[in-house]
Order: C-alpha cells, then structure tokens, then sequence
C-alpha cells in the first residue's frame, strides 16, 4: 500500500473516531482545552505506527494513549471546577432530536455520578460500542473485570434512575456495594 494510500485511510480513521475519542476523554473528566491538547497527540501517536496499527486494533490504541494522556495531565485540571454546562453538547449533523439530546445529557449526568472505573467500563461498552476485550486493552486489565465494572455500572444506573437520580446531593457517587 502506498503512502496516499495509507494518508487516505488514518484521514477515514480520524473522521471516524475524532468526535468519539473527544466523548470518551470527556467522560473521563478532561476539560475542553485539556480535551484539544490531548486529542490531537493521540491521533499524532496513532500516525507515527499507523502502518503496523492499520490492520490490527487502532482504535484501542488511539483510546489507551488518550486515557494515559489525560491521565499524565490530569492533576493540575483537578483544582480547577469541572463544568456542568449541557449547552455546549454539539447535536451530531443537526438531526437529533430534542429529546434523544435530553437522553444523551441525562444519561451524561448519570453515568458521571459512577466510581471512575465503572464510568469508563460503561462509556466504552455501551455509549462507544467497543467490545469487551477492546476495552480491556484500554481499561489495561482483564475482560472479566471490564464485564464486573460494566455490570456494576449498569446496576448502579438502574438505582439512579430508579429513585429519579435522588441522590442529587453534588459530585455524590454511586458505589458498588
């Protein structure tokens, strides 16, 4: 495969993936500008490998070093509020309706409330539709605790959504019993 080739394909890959890595660092608790600084060296990271990466599992690949990014970056943002604001949720195309925005916010809103390693289990299987072994090798641990973390995390949706998301009190965080 030639180099376009190859600068065609990371092109189709990065459109692909950029709202969705940009989601899931979001998830984790990263700031916009955090978000812009890290977003574009994980794609640069992808880049540099992109001829061994292509044809086995980039995208968790692009996920780890974002994760492990934001993580390196992520205590000097800590001192800093973290917003709440909804308003500035991009509608995909202009076709979402109102209320699947409500949804995504709600479900946002909920998801957050969740222990760290749950809240990523959860995005990463349900919300970005990775497999469990793809979110393994991002989480770096075991299929079968992604499934724990993932189940865990569903259960503890159910309970909030169950009482009507009463456990309102702030940052409060569902923990698993």
């Amino acid at each position: 495969m030639s180099s376009i080739d190859h600068d065609q394909e990371f092109a189709g890959f990065f459109r692909d993936h950029d709202r969705r890595l940009r989601g899931y660092l979001k998830a984790l608790g990263a700031p916009p500008d955090l978000i812009d600084e890290v977003a574009p060296r994980a794609f640069i990271a992808v880049r540099r490998h992109w001829a061994r990466l292509r044809t086995e599992n980039p995208r968790a690949y692009l996920f780890v070093i974002g994760r492990r990014e934001v993580g390196k970056r992520i205590s000097s943002y800590r001192q800093q509020p973290v917003s709440t604001d909804f308003t500035q949720i991009e509608v995909a195309d202009g076709h979402d309706s109102v209320d699947r925005l409500i949804d995504r916010v709600t479900l946002e809103h909920l998801v957050r409330k969740l222990p760290p390693h749950q809240q990523q289990a959860v995005t990463l299987r349900y919300i970005e539709g990775f497999r469990v072994d793809e979110t393994a090798t991002i989480m770096c641990v075991r299929p079968g605790t992604v499934k724990r973390y993932a189940s865990d995390g569903l259960a503890a949706l159910k309970v909030l959504i169950a009482h009507g998301d009463s456990v309102e009190a702030g940052n409060e965080e569902v923990y698993d019993r």
